[in-house]
């Protein structure tokens, strides 16, 4: 926390996407400040939704232990923490299987 109370301070923050020849600028200039006590919702990108649907899926369908494992890989900054936090969150409704994050 920093002296202003903040948990998760941000400032000036800028984003750029390069199409062809232009750059379309997504964010230019934004703050981000959020409190303590404040609640602040995550969401997924549609990959990370996409796997974690995938995820559930497979343990509602397959039928065999074989069928119903796999491995869902990412790379570095894909946002492997939030699929997994998503997924776990959504498990609930399949209490009689295990599911392990490594």
């Amino acid at each position: 926390m920093n002296t202003n109370g903040n948990v998760i301070e941000m400032k000036n923050i800028t984003k750029s996407y390069q199409m062809g020849t232009q750059v379309v600028h997504a964010l230019r200039g934004v703050d981000l400040e959020i409190k303590k006590g404040e609640t602040a919702k995550m969401v997924c990108r549609y990959q990370q939704y996409r796997a974690v649907g995938k995820i559930l899926d497979r343990l509602r369908i397959e039928k065999t232990p074989f069928e119903r494992s796999g491995v869902i890989w990412h790379t570095q900054g894909s946002g492997k923490s939030l699929t997994m936090v998503s997924s776990g969150y959504s498990f609930f409704a399949f209490s009689r299987y295990s599911m392990v994050f490594l």
